[in-house]
């Protein structure tokens, strides 16, 4: 029998470079699905014997498989590549899928036909809990109030800035459209139509963009392919909410982020392309609360990466941060009756990590500890509805007038908890958001308009108004569509519509690959990395906060499937 151990050497020995490269991420994969089976071991926290056991096994499994698979990526890419190195020039530039505007409007419009036999069915729109109290606030009068399910704090305000007060806008503007045109669901479904051209329109352009990184044509049409059949591009571009408008907005911002780092800034020297790279960076601040943690550092680090037009690079960081940190905001506050939308959302992954460590060794935290956090959130009633898995029932019984001293008090007595329940944190963490990195949680998609939840928008002053209703006809195929998606196309293809692969399992491929090839186009993992990152402080493993890196995914499978250094410096002469 052969020794695993002299073969995985004498593999080493051909290609060190690529086999270090796979090798690490194997083991990186591999802890990452270890902890989290540690972590989900069990209804709550676990901290029995089994579960050490199970992430030791998960550990050499996982690292084995991938090792293995890895490896075989290695040392069958040189061969691919030649087979396709003879024809490769020819294809590179040939149409279909080349980088300009016919073949962009082209591949829409076959996107936008896929995507139909989704997107009809869910007219006039999908929407969720969080997009009706936004509606609420533009059909009601102050008072408004939190939503929560197991709380309600009343505002004297007739907004409040909890979600993006720019999407609160454009749906309020939606609902005035339908209203002024007899009926509010039209206004609904014209923006639902707006927002799926939109979202097929920038995934066309990111799929013909894969030409700049001299992908081949073969491979530019598989993707394309995969573009229009993935299922939750067409659902979650027919959903009123505000992480179906962010996606596309951030993708486009990604394609201008990576021609301007390919490109060395010269992409920047166009005006056009400048004020391209403005807008998209403003509105993914404006569209995401998170959105500024993410663009704000990937603009900085573009900065050097684009020294002959430094310039133009600073003014694309500049504009963006005094638009959308500072003029959107004081100008928002100033002309509407607008409330601030309270700490809990900045702070309910600390919340939820001191509730983990109080409900498991409560007894161990200082009675002193205990009177602080308790002017955070009230430690009897938090007990009662923590759940493991879930941020929300925890940041929702954030005290509301608790002063920022409280805070200050509040967030020295975290780390202290940190620092001696560390692995409390850990399994916290990873308990909540664990699923959304390793390919365990099923992808969900809007299968509803939420009319069933109008009746209990009841904390407002008055009626909202609010009619999501769908006719009759298109329910019973909306019914039928979500039903073919849930019973068939999860059970044919699982691995591909599991939220961990695309929020993830392939970012840390794109990323290594990035790393392998030493190219500047890899500077796009930048905001990638973040954006994945930002998804360890989410309410839960929910399919909507990986949807940005899922319309990522063609730009991810470019850096991936990418034959070779891409020519860098100069842009291309098209678009």
């Amino acid at each position: 029998m052969p020794n695993p151990i002299k073969f995985a050497r004498s593999l080493h020995a051909k290609k060190p470079r690529a086999m270090r490269y796979a090798t690490c991420l194997a083991a990186v994969i591999a802890v990452v699905t270890a902890v989290s089976t540690m972590a989900n071991c069990g209804d709550g926290i676990n901290f029995q014997p089994s579960s050490y056991l199970e992430g030791l096994l998960s550990l050499v499994g996982t690292f084995a498989v991938f090792w293995c698979l890895l490896a075989a990526v290695v040392f069958l890419w040189e061969p691919a590549r030649h087979i396709m190195s003879s024809r490769h020039d020819r294809l590179i530039d040939a149409a279909p899928l080349s980088l300009n505007g016919r073949d962009v409007r082209r591949l829409t419009l076959v996107i936008l036909a896929a995507w139909a036999i989704w997107v009809i069915p869910a007219l006039p729109c999908m929407t969720d809990w969080d997009t009706l109290h936004q509606i609420a606030q533009t059909t009601t009068s102050a008072p408004t109030y939190y939503a929560a399910r197991a709380v309600s704090v009343v505002i004297d305000h007739k907004y409040i800035d909890h979600d993006p007060f720019l999407t609160t806008l454009v749906y309020g503007a939606a609902h005035d459209l339908g209203q002024a045109l007899g009926d509010q669901r039209i206004g609904y479904g014209a923006f639902v139509l707006l927002q799926t051209v939109l979202s097929a329109t920038v995934l066309a352009t990111t799929t013909c963009y894969l030409e700049r990184l001299r992908v081949p044509r073969v491979l530019r049409l598989a993707v394309a392919v995969f573009t229009c059949v993935f299922v939750p591009y067409a659902r979650y571009a027919a959903d009123m909410l505000k992480d179906s408008l962010f996606a596309p907005f951030f993708l486009a911002f990604l394609l201008c982020y990576c021609e301007a780092a390919r490109t060395r800034g010269e992409f920047l020297r166009r005006p056009r392309n400048l004020v391209a790279t403005i807008a998209f960076s403003t509105l993914s601040i404006l569209t995401k609360k998170v959105g500024i943690y993410v663009v704000v550092p990937s603009l900085l680090v573009l900065l050097p990466l684009c020294r002959p037009a430094w310039g133009r690079a600073l003014v694309a960081l500049a504009v963006p941060v005094a638009l959308g940190v500072v003029a959107f905001p004081a100008l928002s506050y100033a002309c509407f009756d607008l409330a601030p939308g309270g700490r809990q959302e900045s702070l309910g992954f600390t919340m939820q990590q001191v509730a983990t460590v109080l409900k498991y060794d409560g007894d161990s935290v200082s009675q002193e500890d205990k009177e602080v956090i308790e002017r955070i959130m009230p430690i009897g009633q938090v007990l009662k509805v923590y759940d493991p898995t879930f941020i929300d029932p925890t940041k929702n019984l954030y005290e509301w007038d608790a002063s920022s001293e409280d805070v200050r008090a509040y967030l020295k007595a975290w780390v202290r908890l940190g620092l001696t329940h560390p692995w409390h944190y850990i399994q916290s963490t990873v308990k909540v958001a664990g699923s959304l990195f390793i390919p365990s949680t099923p992808i969900q998609i809007p299968v509803t308009s939420c009319e069933e939840a109008v009746p209990a928008l009841d904390g407002y002053e008055g009626d909202t108004g609010i009619d999501t209703t769908q006719p009759y006809a298109l329910k019973q195929l909306n019914d039928a569509a979500s039903g073919y998606y849930y019973n068939t196309l999860l059970q044919l293809v699982p691995q591909a519509l599991k939220i961990g692969t695309y929020g993830g399992l392939l970012p840390l491929l794109a990323l290594f690959a990035a790393l392998y090839r030493r190219n500047r186009s890899g500077a796009v993992m930048v905001p990638i990395a973040l954006a994945s990152l930002s998804m360890l402080v989410c309410p839960g493993a929910i399919t909507r906060y990986a949807l940005p890196l899922m319309y990522a995914t063609p730009l991810m499978l470019g850096l991936i499937l990418s034959p070779q250094a891409p020519a860098e410096g100069v842009s291309s002469k098209r678009g």
